[in-house]
């Protein structure tokens, strides 16, 4: 992944944690910028599928044989068919995998 590529998407994870008013206590992590949004298994479980090229190296090869994440926190607007960037995100208590629309400039 390139490094600007990289940089765009942290902020696009950081500002919509901020809309949401969620309070990260670590730069997100795990970013994948070019997941696609398979369908939902129920109205707040969101299925992506993985590019794992992308992925860290440490990884890659769990992401290249299971592609699939459940995602529980998400932007609503995101339906099946769309792209969208996924993050892994740490809060008091809690750390968990969010999706977020892919905008044009990203």
């Amino acid at each position: 992944m390139t490094t600007k590529l990289e940089k765009q998407s942290v902020l696009a994870v950081q500002e919509w944690c901020k809309k949401e008013k969620i309070k990260l206590t670590s730069k997100p992590r795990h970013i994948q910028p070019r997941t696609y949004v398979v369908g939902y298994a129920a109205s707040s479980c969101l299925i992506v599928a993985r590019c794992w090229a992308d992925s860290e190296p440490q990884t890659k090869e769990w992401n290249k044989k299971y592609p699939l994440e459940i995602i529980r926190k998400f932007d609503h607007s995101l339906k099946a068919g769309d792209w969208c960037i996924t993050a892994y995100v740490s809060t008091v208590g809690c750390g968990e995998s969010i999706a977020i629309p892919l905008k044009e400039n990203t």
